[in-house]
């Protein structure tokens, strides 16, 4: 299978703990959706060059994932902004374009979640490890659900009844059900266990890891040390 969006993503340098996880700042967010919503279109144009719709979509999953978990990091960061996800509201380059409420972006961030979710497998074989999963992408709804759901924005969220509440209960729901479906969690039942989760699965699935950013030794990535692929990091549905 082509590596595709996916290999850039997994390839990255890592994360900078001055910056969000993905390491955009305002001059590169809107460039990097752009060549994402570009592949995205791509895609849709190259499907009779191959025939095989399960590899396409599964293309399209990873690319719409990486542009919701761009968008909500943007969303922390700054608040309502606009949001483009195809090549007709893309703007041109002296357009300023309109802010959109934090609770549209929300929901739009969710939207691309749940689509990339309906594209990909609960699991990757051991060669593509560390895609993005479906599981990953309702867990990051739900992450996106109880944010908006939080006292940040929610006046009312002291309120049982809340309707970003009922949201965020129910996305958590799903993806607490998508990652026990799948298998996860399933490793951990003492304290060796527990240690062993964060270096005893290399290259294979790890069922405490819901997101792996994967590390490698290609010199000509920035900022790697180590010289064996490893597992830099752990996004787990206990940390929703």
């Amino acid at each position: 299978m082509s590596r595709g969006l996916g290999d850039v993503y997994k390839r990255q340098a890592p994360r900078s703990d001055t910056k969000n996880y993905n390491n955009f700042d305002k001059k590169t967010l809107y460039p990097t959706v752009y060549v994402i919503n570009n592949f995205i279109q791509e895609i849709e144009r190259s499907r009779s060059l191959i025939a095989d719709n399960v590899f396409w979509d599964r293309l399209k999953g990873q690319a719409i994932f990486m542009r919701a978990w761009l968008f909500f990091d943007a969303a922390r960061e700054w608040g309502g902004f606009p949001y483009y996800c195809t090549d007709i509201d893309m703007p041109d380059m002296d357009t300023k374009s309109l802010r959109m409420p934090m609770q549209e972006c929300i929901d739009k961030v969710c939207e691309d979640f749940k689509l990339a979710a309906s594209l990909l497998p609960a699991k990757w074989d051991n060669e593509n490890y560390g895609r993005f999963t479906s599981v990953a992408a309702l867990a990051m709804s739900a992450r996106a659900r109880i944010f908006m759901a939080s006292p940040i924005f929610n006046a009312n969220w002291d309120n049982p009844d809340s309707q970003r509440w009922q949201q965020a209960l129910e996305a958590s729901l799903a993806a607490l059900k998508a990652a026990d479906d799948a298998g996860y969690g399933t490793s951990v039942t003492d304290i060796n266990s527990w240690d062993k989760a964060f270096y005893g699965f290399n290259n294979t699935f790890n069922p405490e890891s819901i997101i792996t950013l994967m590390m490698c030794d290609d010199p000509l990535v920035p900022g790697v040390s180590v010289s064996y692929t490893h597992l830099r990091a752990h996004e787990t549905l206990a940390n929703l």
